[in-house]
């Protein structure tokens, strides 16, 4: 779906920056130009720390809680070299990711959008962290959130609003909030949410991007400051259905912190892209959904419908 860039979007997207618009392609097409030496990891680190210094802070999109800008660098150079040796770490080798801040992150400070752990720094990593972590992946810094994740709109009172970089008068959504900001501004390659009753689907929807809450189960939450145990799910934020493939891929698996993780093998998810929605059936509802829509929305709801029928939806 051709994202719609108004507002705030519009002017972070087209103000002239360094690299062009390398900023806001797929996380998928920058792995590609990192394996093939097109770019390097620390250029695209420097890109969106120089994007984040110009578009974000609290009088700005205001994405981000804390910005480890330091340690970004100091990884990626050293994901450079060895890259320049024949070592690839992973998929994700080389890409600065944002995490959200209930998520633990050794040395950097983790706040959960409260300002009772506005100082404390983790000891170790949250198990989806090292993951990606393991698969090559740069951590760019902690994205801002609800206080303690129990909210939709992101008006943190301890860390200001995260904006939406559509319309920075509107909400983005919450909890993950300043996640699907940073993904949908270019502030990041890629982020990760955490969803219990909507949090990484509202976000996402609000700010134009792809949010996915996989099963229970699917992946582990060891580190994951928990709202509900039985409803929490840590998922991507991305820019394309591809991406967030890719990074399920890597987050997926068990994690002996968390005893409802899954043992089963995890799935080739970029596979099953390669196929087409020949011969698949959508339920489209018909009553309680559309009382109320706003007709801008029911427009959009259309059009997507048509879409998905020119590809072979039924």
């Amino acid at each position: 779906m051709k994202r719609i860039k108004t507002g705030l979007r519009r002017r972070v997207a087209t103000k002239a920056t360094p690299g062009g618009d390398l900023f806001d392609l797929p996380l998928w097409r920058q792995a590609a130009m990192i394996r093939s030496g097109k770019i390097t990891s620390k250029q695209l680190v420097e890109l969106y720390l120089e994007r984040i210094r110009r578009f974000d802070g609290r009088d700005g999109l205001n994405a981000y809680i804390t910005v480890a800008a330091d340690e970004a660098l100091k990884e990626s150079d050293r994901l450079d070299r060895l890259l320049r040796k024949g070592e690839l770490k992973g998929p994700l080798h080389g890409l600065p990711i944002a995490i959200k801040d209930n998520l633990d992150t050794k040395g950097i400070r983790t706040t959960g959008g409260t300002k009772i752990l506005a100082d404390w720094f983790p000891a170790s990593d949250a198990h989806v962290v090292k993951k990606l972590k393991d698969s090559g992946a740069v951590i760019l810094g902690k994205t801002n959130m609800h206080e303690l994740a129990f909210g939709i709109t992101n008006n943190n009172p301890h860390y200001g609003p995260a904006r939406n970089p559509y319309d920075p008068t509107r909400i983005p959504g919450g909890s993950s909030g300043g996640s699907a900001v940073a993904t949908a501004a270019g502030l990041c390659s890629a982020s990760i949410g955490t969803d219990t009753g909507g949090s990484v689907r509202i976000p996402a929807a609000l700010c134009g991007v792809v949010g996915l809450k996989p099963t229970l189960g699917r992946v582990g939450r060891g580190g994951l400051m928990c709202l509900s145990f039985t409803r929490d799910v840590i998922g991507p934020i991305t820019r394309t259905v591809r991406d967030a493939a890719l990074i399920m891929e890597v987050i997926s698996g068990p994690d002996p912190r968390d005893p409802e993780s899954a043992s089963r093998p995890v799935p080739r998810y970029t596979s099953s892209l390669k196929g087409s929605l020949k011969g698949m059936t959508f339920a489209i509802p018909t009553n309680f959904f559309f009382d109320l829509i706003h007709s801008d929305t029911r427009k959009v709801f259309d059009e997507a419908v048509k879409e998905i029928r020119k590809i072979g939806g039924g």
